[in-house]
C-alpha cells in the first residue's frame, strides 16, 4: 500500500484520468456542489488543491476565472488540461504553495485531502494565500459514512494498493477555525454519481479506485452493500456524499 497522495496517484492517476475521460459527467453534481459553495463572480482567482487532472474548472461557467492548479502527483499533472487562463503549479507539498500571501480569492479542495496526513498544515497555507474575505471550501469524505465504508472497506480489500483515508469528522470545523477561519457552512451533502447503466458504473469505479481484484459483479455487490444505487428510465444513479465546509478568511479588521 502507498502512504501518500503523491505515491498513490503517481501509480493510479492515469486510470483515474481514464475514468474521468470516459465518463466526464458522472460526478457533475459533486463538482457543482463545490462550485456553489465557492460563490463565484467574474474575475476571481481560484487555487484548486490538490487539483488532480483539473476537472473542477470544466464545470465552472462564470467567465474570466483564473485557476491555479496545485498538484503534487507528476502523473496527475501530466494529465491536466491546459486552459488559456489557467496556471498549473507542481509543488512538493500542498503546505508550501508557490504563491505570495493574499494572492487568491478562493481555495478549494475536493475529495483529495483524505490522502493527506497533515491537513492542518494545508489549512494554514490556505489562509496564508487567501485574500482577506476570501473563501476556503473543503469537500471530502465524512468519517463513519457509507462512502467511508466503501473506500476503507470494500476498496481497501479489492485494490492491490489498498485504501486508508484520513476522513473529515466532527472535529474538522474546529480545527479549521483554530487556523484563523470563520466557519460558515459545515454539513454533509448527499447526491448521486450518474451513469447510463450498472456496467458503466462498475467500470468507472474499477478505473477510479484501482479495483484490480474485483470483477464487475463483485463491484456491483460492494456498491449496493455500502452505498446503494438505483436504475430507472434516467439511467443508473449511485449514492454518494461528501462533508462540505465553507470557511471565511476574516477581513483584516476582524482578525485577532
Amino acid at each position: 500500500m502507498f502512504d501518500t497522495y503523491t505515491d498513490i496517484f503517481n501509480q493510479r492517476g492515469q486510470l483515474y484520468h481514464q475514468a474521468m475521460v470516459e465518463y466526464p459527467l458522472a460526478r457533475q453534481a459533486e463538482f457543482e456542489t463545490a462550485i456553489a459553495l465557492l460563490k463565484l463572480s467574474p474575475h476571481l482567482t481560484i487555487c484548486d488543491v490538490p487539483s488532480g487532472g483539473g476537472y473542477l474548472q470544466e464545470f465552472v461557467t462564470v467567465p474570466d476565472i483564473k485557476f491555479y492548479s496545485v498538484e503534487t502527483s507528476a502523473e496527475f499533472a501530466r494529465q491536466t488540461h491546459t486552459f488559456e487562463a489557467n496556471t498549473t503549479l507542481l509543488c512538493e507539498s500542498i503546505a508550501d504553495i508557490s504563491l505570495l500571501d493574499s494572492t487568491v480569492d478562493r481555495v478549494v479542495s475536493l475529495a483529495g485531502l483524505h490522502h493527506v496526513v497533515d491537513q492542518i498544515a494545508f489549512y494554514r497555507e490556505a489562509r496564508r494565500i487567501l485574500k482577506p474575505g476570501g473563501l476556503l471550501v473543503v469537500a471530502d469524505v465524512r468519517a463513519g459514512s457509507g462512502v467511508d465504508k466503501f473506500l476503507d472497506g470494500f476498496v481497501d480489500r479489492h485494490s492491490s494498493m489498498g485504501h486508508q483515508g484520513k476522513f473529515l469528522d466532527k472535529t474538522t470545523p474546529a480545527a479549521i477555525a483554530q487556523c484563523g477561519f470563520e466557519i460558515a457552512v459545515a454539513r454533509p451533502y448527499a447526491y448521486t454519481w450518474r451513469f447510463s447503466d450498472p456496467a458503466a458504473m462498475a467500470r468507472y469505479c474499477q478505473l477510479m479506485f484501482g479495483l484490480d481484484q474485483a470483477d464487475q459483479a463483485t463491484v456491483l455487490q460492494g456498491i449496493e452493500r455500502c452505498l446503494g444505487y438505483r436504475v430507472n428510465e434516467d439511467g443508473c444513479q449511485m449514492n454518494w456524499e461528501l462533508f462540505c465546509i465553507q470557511a471565511v478568511n476574516p477581513e483584516l479588521g476582524d482578525r485577532l
